[in-house]
């Protein structure tokens, strides 16, 4: 069994391997890596700093589920990106929905049946 020395710096594709391999380190130098960055995008994108959080947290949850996959990535910053807009999208594509089976109350008409009450 081999023995690395991971830091930030240490390349994506040997920490994807690592992580394939169901090394945890690897995958917080990952998620240490790209977090932050991913968070921005998806603020950028939805508007909600804490749903950007959950959602980013959601994608790298996927992608430690899906760890046997990542041979397949070869840009993990790409990869996680796209990843994170599709969530992003997912979550604006409900929120619409709800929006539009939940009409806003419309407040521009006042409602004056007390007031008429006490006349």
């Amino acid at each position: 069994m081999r023995h690395f020395s991971f830091d930030i710096s240490s390349p994506d594709n040997v920490l994807l391997e690592e992580i394939r391999n169901g090394n945890t380190k690897a995958f917080d130098l990952i998620f240490k890596k790209y977090y932050d960055n991913l968070c921005r995008f998806a603020y950028y994108l939805i508007h909600d700093a804490d749903m950007s959080q959950s959602l980013v947290q959601n994608v790298f949850i996927r992608l430690w589920e899906r760890r046997s996959v990542t041979a397949n990535i070869d840009e993990p910053g790409a990869y996680l990106t796209t990843m994170v807009r599709n969530q992003c999208s997912d979550y604006l594509k409900k929120q619409k929905k709800r929006a539009s089976s939940n009409p806003v109350k419309n407040y521009d008409t006042a409602d004056n049946s007390t007031e008429q009450e006490r006349s």
